[in-house]
């Protein structure tokens, strides 16, 4: 079942992916900080990784064939792919740049080779996510519990962020679940929840079109109820985009229904286009697409530097890095022979 507007929000939050971690990699801070690029920033966080996590859940809902099996199979690739990708765009480069390039270690500080493996991004927490997602919905199949869990996250996660055991195999596994890392599962898994509800109710709903005009009501509603709840502690709630607290994810969430309710109309109402078809070839490969751009950024280090660029080469090097990442992950789909489809 291949939902369109699923497609071009998927797609949109690559275009922002790619734009973003192209600017804050390459560009001085004094561009990072300028208002245009604030403006990226913005855009990137919040039609970003949100999206890609709603879009996570719902993908799971849409599958027929999800066993636990299955579902731990997939989550456990997805994290053996994730230290795979830190070894390509991150340590590798770092060992290799002082023998090939002649850089020093000192250009990439504070990051190490070692530090750089043991990195954690969106792809662990997806592995992650759906083991635990894919046990949550065989263990209770009932959407209104998913959303009460993914509320249950939201409140719980400031409580359990940063808790250490003091054993570093446990400590590991901690640092996914809930921080001090990146993406931590709390509160992140709240994103993913509410998708798996509301793909499971687009699959078994009547009318597609109403369903997605009340996730726009809701969304704005949340959008809404979210802002007023940071605006009471915006450090709090807000604060660090990795430790969100629950207005944020409120907030967030309606963001995220109001963004996908807003492509579903786009693509009823703007005929087909070469902009919308690349869009969705890149929905159809988004971890073939991920892990193109960060390797290719990640080697382009070693040329552009790290923090080095000014406004004047950024947005050629995100031109740059969107047209090389598309097109490796076209030789990549050729060579494997793997053809394009879209998650949901």
């Amino acid at each position: 079942m291949r939902i369109l507007g699923f497609d071009l929000a998927r797609g949109v939050a690559i275009l922002v992916m790619v734009i973003g971690h192209t600017l804050g990699i390459y560009a001085m801070p004094g561009v990072v900080f300028s208002p245009v690029g604030l403006v990226v920033v913005v855009v990137g966080v919040t039609l970003g990784a949100p999206v890609f996590t709603f879009l996570l859940g719902a993908s799971l809902a849409f599958s027929k064939r999800t066993t636990l099996k299955t579902g731990v199979v997939r989550g456990v690739t997805l994290l053996l792919l994730a230290y795979l990708l830190n070894l390509l765009r991150g340590t590798l480069p770092a060992l290799l740049m002082p023998r090939l390039f002649g850089m020093s270690l000192d250009s990439i500080a504070p990051h190490t080779p070692v530090s750089l493996f043991w990195t954690v991004d969106i792809l662990h927490f997806a592995g992650l996510a759906v083991i635990v997602l894919t046990l949550i919905r065989l263990i209770v199949p009932k959407p209104t519990i998913w959303i009460m869990l993914a509320v249950a996250a939201a409140v719980s996660a400031p409580i359990l962020w940063d808790r250490k055991s003091g054993w570093p195999p446990l400590d590991w596994l901690l640092t996914l679940v809930w921080g001090p890392a990146a993406f931590p599962l709390f509160s992140w898994v709240s994103y993913p929840l509410a998708g798996m509800a509301f793909g499971f109710w687009l699959v078994t709903g009547i009318d597609r079109n109403l369903l997605f005009r009340r996730a726009a009501g809701a969304g704005l509603m949340l959008l809404l109820l979210g802002t007023g709840i940071i605006l009471t502690n915006p450090k709090f709630h807000f604060g660090d985009y990795f430790h969100t607290g629950p207005g944020g994810v409120v907030g967030m969430t309606g963001l995220v229904l109001t963004w996908v309710a807003v492509c579903h109309w786009l693509v009823q109402r703007v005929k087909a286009n070469p902009v919308f078809k690349l869009l969705y070839f890149w929905s159809a490969q988004v971890t073939v697409m991920y892990c193109a751009h960060w390797i290719i950024i990640g080697w382009g280090v070693a040329i552009f530097g790290y923090h080095k660029q000014e406004w004047l080469a950024t947005p050629l090097l995100m031109i740059a890095a969107l047209a090389l990442a598309d097109q490796a992950t076209r030789v990549w789909g050729r060579l494997t022979r793997v053809e394009p489809h879209p998650a949901v």
